[in-house]
C-alpha cells in the first residue's frame, strides 16, 4: 500500500494559521489586563499598539542542543514536553491578592504585557496616561514578582538535568541564553542550551575481583556537572573530619529501578541526587547506610563502604529488605522475616501503592510501628501516588495472626538500637 504523502501547507493555510495564532494570543493579553487593572482596560488600548504588543510579545522557553551533543529526536521531543508540564506546574504569586499565575502564562502574557507598559511609560506616557495608572501597581510590584519567577525557572533548569542524568550514561545540564529578535516577528524567549557529559568510571577491586562503578555528581545549570563529596567523622581520629568522592555500581542502580518500580524513572532520578544533599548516614549491624528520599520521606538506603580511599554505594534496599533497621523490627513487631517479605511481596514500594495495606489500620500499624511510616504519606508528580489494585491486607492481618477484635487498639513497641547516625556534612562540594 502505497504511503501517503503529507499535505505541504500553502502560503494562504499559513496565513491563516498566524492569524489565528495572533488572534489567541492577544485573547490571553486582553484576558490578563482585564483581570489584572479592571474590565475594559484592553480597550484603553489603541488599535495600532496591538500589533506593538504582538511584535514583542514573549514566548514559551525553548531547548537548543549544544553543538557536539548527539540526542534523539524522541529524547528531545520528551524533554520539551517535561519542560512545559513544569512551567504550567510552577505558580507565581500575584500582588494585591490577585489569583496566582502558572510560571508559563507568566513567561509570555504578564512579560509581553510589562515589555508593552516599559515602552508606552518611557516614551508615549501622556497619551496612555489612564492605561499607565492602572498598571503601576503591577510596575511597582515587578521586582519582587519577576525575582519569584527567575528563581523557579532556575528550579526548572535544575529538574531538568536531574530528571535525565543517568550516572552510569550520561548526566545533561542546561545553560541559559536569550532570544530577540523584533525584525523578523520571532518574539522574545529564554532558551536553555543542553550540554552532555561523559561519566566518570572507575574500577575497584572487591573481592580479588575488578568491578567498575561510577562518579556521582549533580548536574547544575551554567556549571555543568558538581561532583558529590560525602562527610564523615573519622572513627579512630576524634574531631577528624573526611571528604570523599562517591561513585555508584550498576548494580545499585539496576537495584533501585527494579525495588521502585511504580515510580517514573526521572522521578528516581531525581531523588537519587537530592538524598545527597544533606546526606542522612546510618550504622546496622556494623554496615553503613545512607538514606534514599522520595520527596523528603524515607523509603531505602543505599549499601556503602569506602573503598579505595572512596565511598562506594554497592547496591540498594527497599525500606523493608533484609539489613534495614526496619526489617530487622518487622521481624521484632510481627515476626516477618526474609521469605515473609518475599511471599507477599512487600519487598518493593509498588505493593504499599497499589495495594489496600494503607486502608488497613491494623496492618498499617505494624509498618508504622517498624519505622515505615513514610510509605503511607508519600507525595509523587502525580496528584494521587496510592491507586489500589490489589486486596491483600485482611489476609495479611490473618498470616500475622492478628485478630481484629483484640488488636484494633493495640500499640506495638519495639526499641530502636541502631548506632546513632554519624554527622554529615554538605555534600555538594566541587572538587579543588
Amino acid at each position: 500500500m502505497a504511503k501517503k504523502s503529507k499535505h505541504k501547507l500553502t502560503q494562504h493555510d499559513l496565513k491563516i494559521i498566524a492569524a489565528r495564532h495572533k488572534n489567541e494570543f492577544m485573547g490571553r493579553i486582553k484576558y490578563y489586563m482585564d483581570l489584572w487593572m479592571g474590565e475594559k482596560t484592553f480597550s484603553l488600548v489603541p488599535d495600532k499598539d496591538h500589533e506593538f504588543i504582538y511584535l514583542r510579545r514573549y514566548t514559551i522557553p525553548r531547548i537548543e542542543v549544544e553543538k557536539g551533543v548527539n540526542v534523539s529526536k524522541k529524547f528531545l521531543a520528551e524533554m520539551k514536553d517535561m519542560l512545559e508540564k513544569l512551567l504550567h506546574f510552577r505558580l507565581i504569586e500575584m500582588p494585591n491578592e490577585l489569583s496566582k499565575i502558572t510560571l508559563y502564562d507568566f513567561l509570555i502574557y504578564y512579560m509581553s504585557i510589562f515589555s508593552y507598559f516599559a515602552y508606552i511609560r518611557k516614551n508615549d506616557y501622556d497619551t496612555h496616561k489612564t492605561l499607565c495608572d492602572r498598571y503601576n501597581f503591577l510596575h511597582e510590584a515587578y521586582e519582587k514578582v519577576n525575582t519569584l519567577a527567575i528563581s523557579d525557572l532556575n528550579f526548572i533548569m535544575v529538574m531538568l538535568g536531574l530528571f535525565y542524568s543517568y550516572p552510569d550514561k550520561k548526566y545533561y545540564w542546561v545553560s541559559t541564553d536569550f532570544h530577540q529578535d523584533l525584525d523578523h516577528n520571532t518574539g522574545n524567549y529564554w532558551i536553555f542550551r543542553l550540554h552532555d557529559a561523559v561519566p566518570q568510571v572507575r574500577n575497584f577491586v572487591l573481592n580479588n575481583e575488578k568491578r567498575p562503578a561510577f562518579k556521582l555528581g549533580t548536574p547544575l545549570p551554567d556549571n555543568g556537572v558538581s561532583w558529590i563529596r560525602v562527610k564523615m567523622k573519622s572513627k579512630s581520629i576524634t574531631n577528624l573530619v573526611k571528604s570523599y568522592q562517591v561513585f555508584i555500581q550498576s548494580h545499585a542502580l539496576k537495584r533501585l529501578f527494579e525495588r521502585l518500580d511504580s515510580l517514573e524513572e526521572h522521578v528516581i532520578l531525581y531523588n537519587l541526587y537530592s538524598s545527597f544533599v544533606k546526606p542522612q548516614l546510618i550504622y546496622e549491624k556494623g554496615k553503613l547506610l545512607i538514606e534514599y528520599s522520595l520527596f523528603q520521606k524515607k523509603i531505602g538506603y543505599f549499601i556503602a563502604e569506602v573503598a579505595e580511599g572512596k565511598l562506594l554505594l554497592r547496591t540498594f534496599l527497599f525500606l523493608t529488605n533484609e539489613g534495614t533497621p526496619e526489617a530487622r523490627k518487622l521481624q521484632d513487631v510481627a515476626g516477618l522475616g526474609k521469605l515473609d517479605i518475599k511471599y507477599w511481596n512487600i519487598d518493593k514500594l509498588r505493593k504499599f501503592l497499589e495495594s489496600d495495606i494503607i486502608t488497613n489500620p491494623v496492618v498499617k500499624n505494624i509498618f508504622v510501628e517498624a519505622g515505615c511510616g513514610d510509605l503511607f504519606c508519600l507525595q509523587t508528580t502525580d496528584t494521587d501516588a496510592y491507586k489500589i489494585k490489589e486486596y491483600v491486607a485482611d489476609e495479611m492481618q490473618k498470616y500475622m495472626g492478628l485478630n481484629k477484635e483484640e488488636n484494633d487498639n493495640d500499640s506495638y513497641e519495639s526499641q530502636d538500637d541502631t548506632i546513632p547516625a554519624e554527622e554529615s556534612g554538605q555534600s555538594l562540594v566541587p572538587d579543588e
